[in-house]
């Protein structure tokens, strides 16, 4: 019983007793001439106030030995090779009791004093622990994880890990999304990149191919005769087909409709004409 609450029970008992406190006649009290009579009057008035609170306090003090010795202090204990009030260093610290196994907290070396209010406070919240500072280096390695998985019970193990195998899950799906874009996005720059390669091939003006045209003149009887009707292709992968329709001159001064088709490079040279 701490003493605030010894002196509750003092105060409810002393004014329970008033009735001796008030009542002597002070004259009545002195007026005897034996100091055995004096001592009877002063013990039938004050007397039996006097004794509970002795009682009372003989009382507190049994118990609080009791709890001493079931309960003793918080053993504060800081182990370090540093001086813990001036080391920058993060200590860690950990209890050990009863009813704690094992707690890691990150504390600055100002927080970590025996009689700091964070140790202190701690130390009433667990009142059967032991309180060891430790420089935090003297760990191999300790994680949130560790932390978590080491103050859960086996129950709350099976949901963290059940948590996890979700979440790394999550992480998977999302990675594959990552690399599914990664490649889309290669394929889009590529296939631009091949588009852009093929359009040069072909004149801004007319669309005619730029060197399947120059190959149809040169092969003309009347190469200023050339007139370019159309040209389309179709993108075979690894080459283009182009098709070519023109007019020109032939032999007997007569304009004539032909065509040409050609397999073409992508860099736009001839590999083969068909017709």
């Amino acid at each position: 019983m701490s003493m605030p609450r010894v002196m509750f029970v003092f105060t409810i008992l002393f004014i329970w007793n008033t009735e001796y406190l008030f009542k002597p006649n002070i004259k009545e009290l002195f007026s005897y001439q034996n100091g055995l009579n004096r001592l009877k009057v002063f013990y039938k008035y004050y007397g039996k106030v006097f004794l509970t609170f002795y009682l009372v306090l003989l009382t507190n003090s049994a118990i609080q030995t009791n709890y001493e010795q079931s309960f003793p202090a918080p053993e504060i204990k800081i182990i370090s090779s540093a001086n813990i009030e001036t080391s920058d260093t993060e200590y860690i610290l950990q209890l050990t009791g009863n009813n704690i196994d094992e707690i890691y907290v990150n504390k600055k070396p100002a927080e970590l004093g025996s009689d700091s209010t964070y140790v202190s406070r701690l130390a009433l919240d667990h009142p059967t622990t032991n309180i060891v500072v430790q420089a935090k280096n003297k760990y191999k390695e300790i994680t949130k994880e560790f932390i978590v998985n080491r103050q859960a019970t086996e129950e709350e193990k099976v949901l963290i890990s059940e948590q996890k195998k979700k979440e790394d899950e999550k992480q998977r799906i999302y990675e594959e999304v990552l690399k599914e874009a990664a490649k889309r996005k290669k394929i889009k720059e590529e296939n631009e990149m091949r588009q852009e390669k093929i359009k040069k091939n072909f004149s801004p003006w007319d669309g005619s191919h730029i060197k399947l045209t120059k190959r149809i003149i040169e092969s003309m009887n009347d190469p200023d005769s050339y007139e370019h009707v159309r040209t389309s292709f179709r993108d075979a992968g690894e080459h283009l087909i182009v098709t070519t329709v023109f007019r020109g001159r032939n032999g007997f001064g007569g304009m004539i409709l032909n065509t040409v088709k050609a397999k073409m490079s992508l860099e736009g040279d001839i590999l083969e004409i068909f017709e």
